[in-house]
């Protein structure tokens, strides 16, 4: 859990009470279309068949990222 919380930025120790996004991170599918893969150099990424999109990084960290920083910092998200 402890590379999944590094991976969204996460503080091991001040984000204790959010670790359920990480694990939330680590077991959910992938979107559809998508699929992991592996290079010639044993390297991982992520390859969507539709679009014949490639990346390195997970399709869906941008949207957990943004889930921490939300319950991370609540007072950021409130209308002014």
């Amino acid at each position: 859990m402890l590379q999944f919380m590094q991976f969204l930025g996460m503080s091991a120790h001040e984000d204790q009470h959010l670790i359920w996004i990480a694990e939330e991170a680590a077991n959910a599918p992938l979107p559809p279309h998508w699929e992991q893969l592996e290079n010639e150099f044993g390297e991982e990424y992520f390859y969507n068949r539709r679009t014949e999109q490639c990346r390195t990084t997970h399709p869906l960290e941008e949207h957990f990222k943004a889930m921490y920083m939300k319950h991370k910092f609540p007072e950021s998200n409130q209308a002014a």
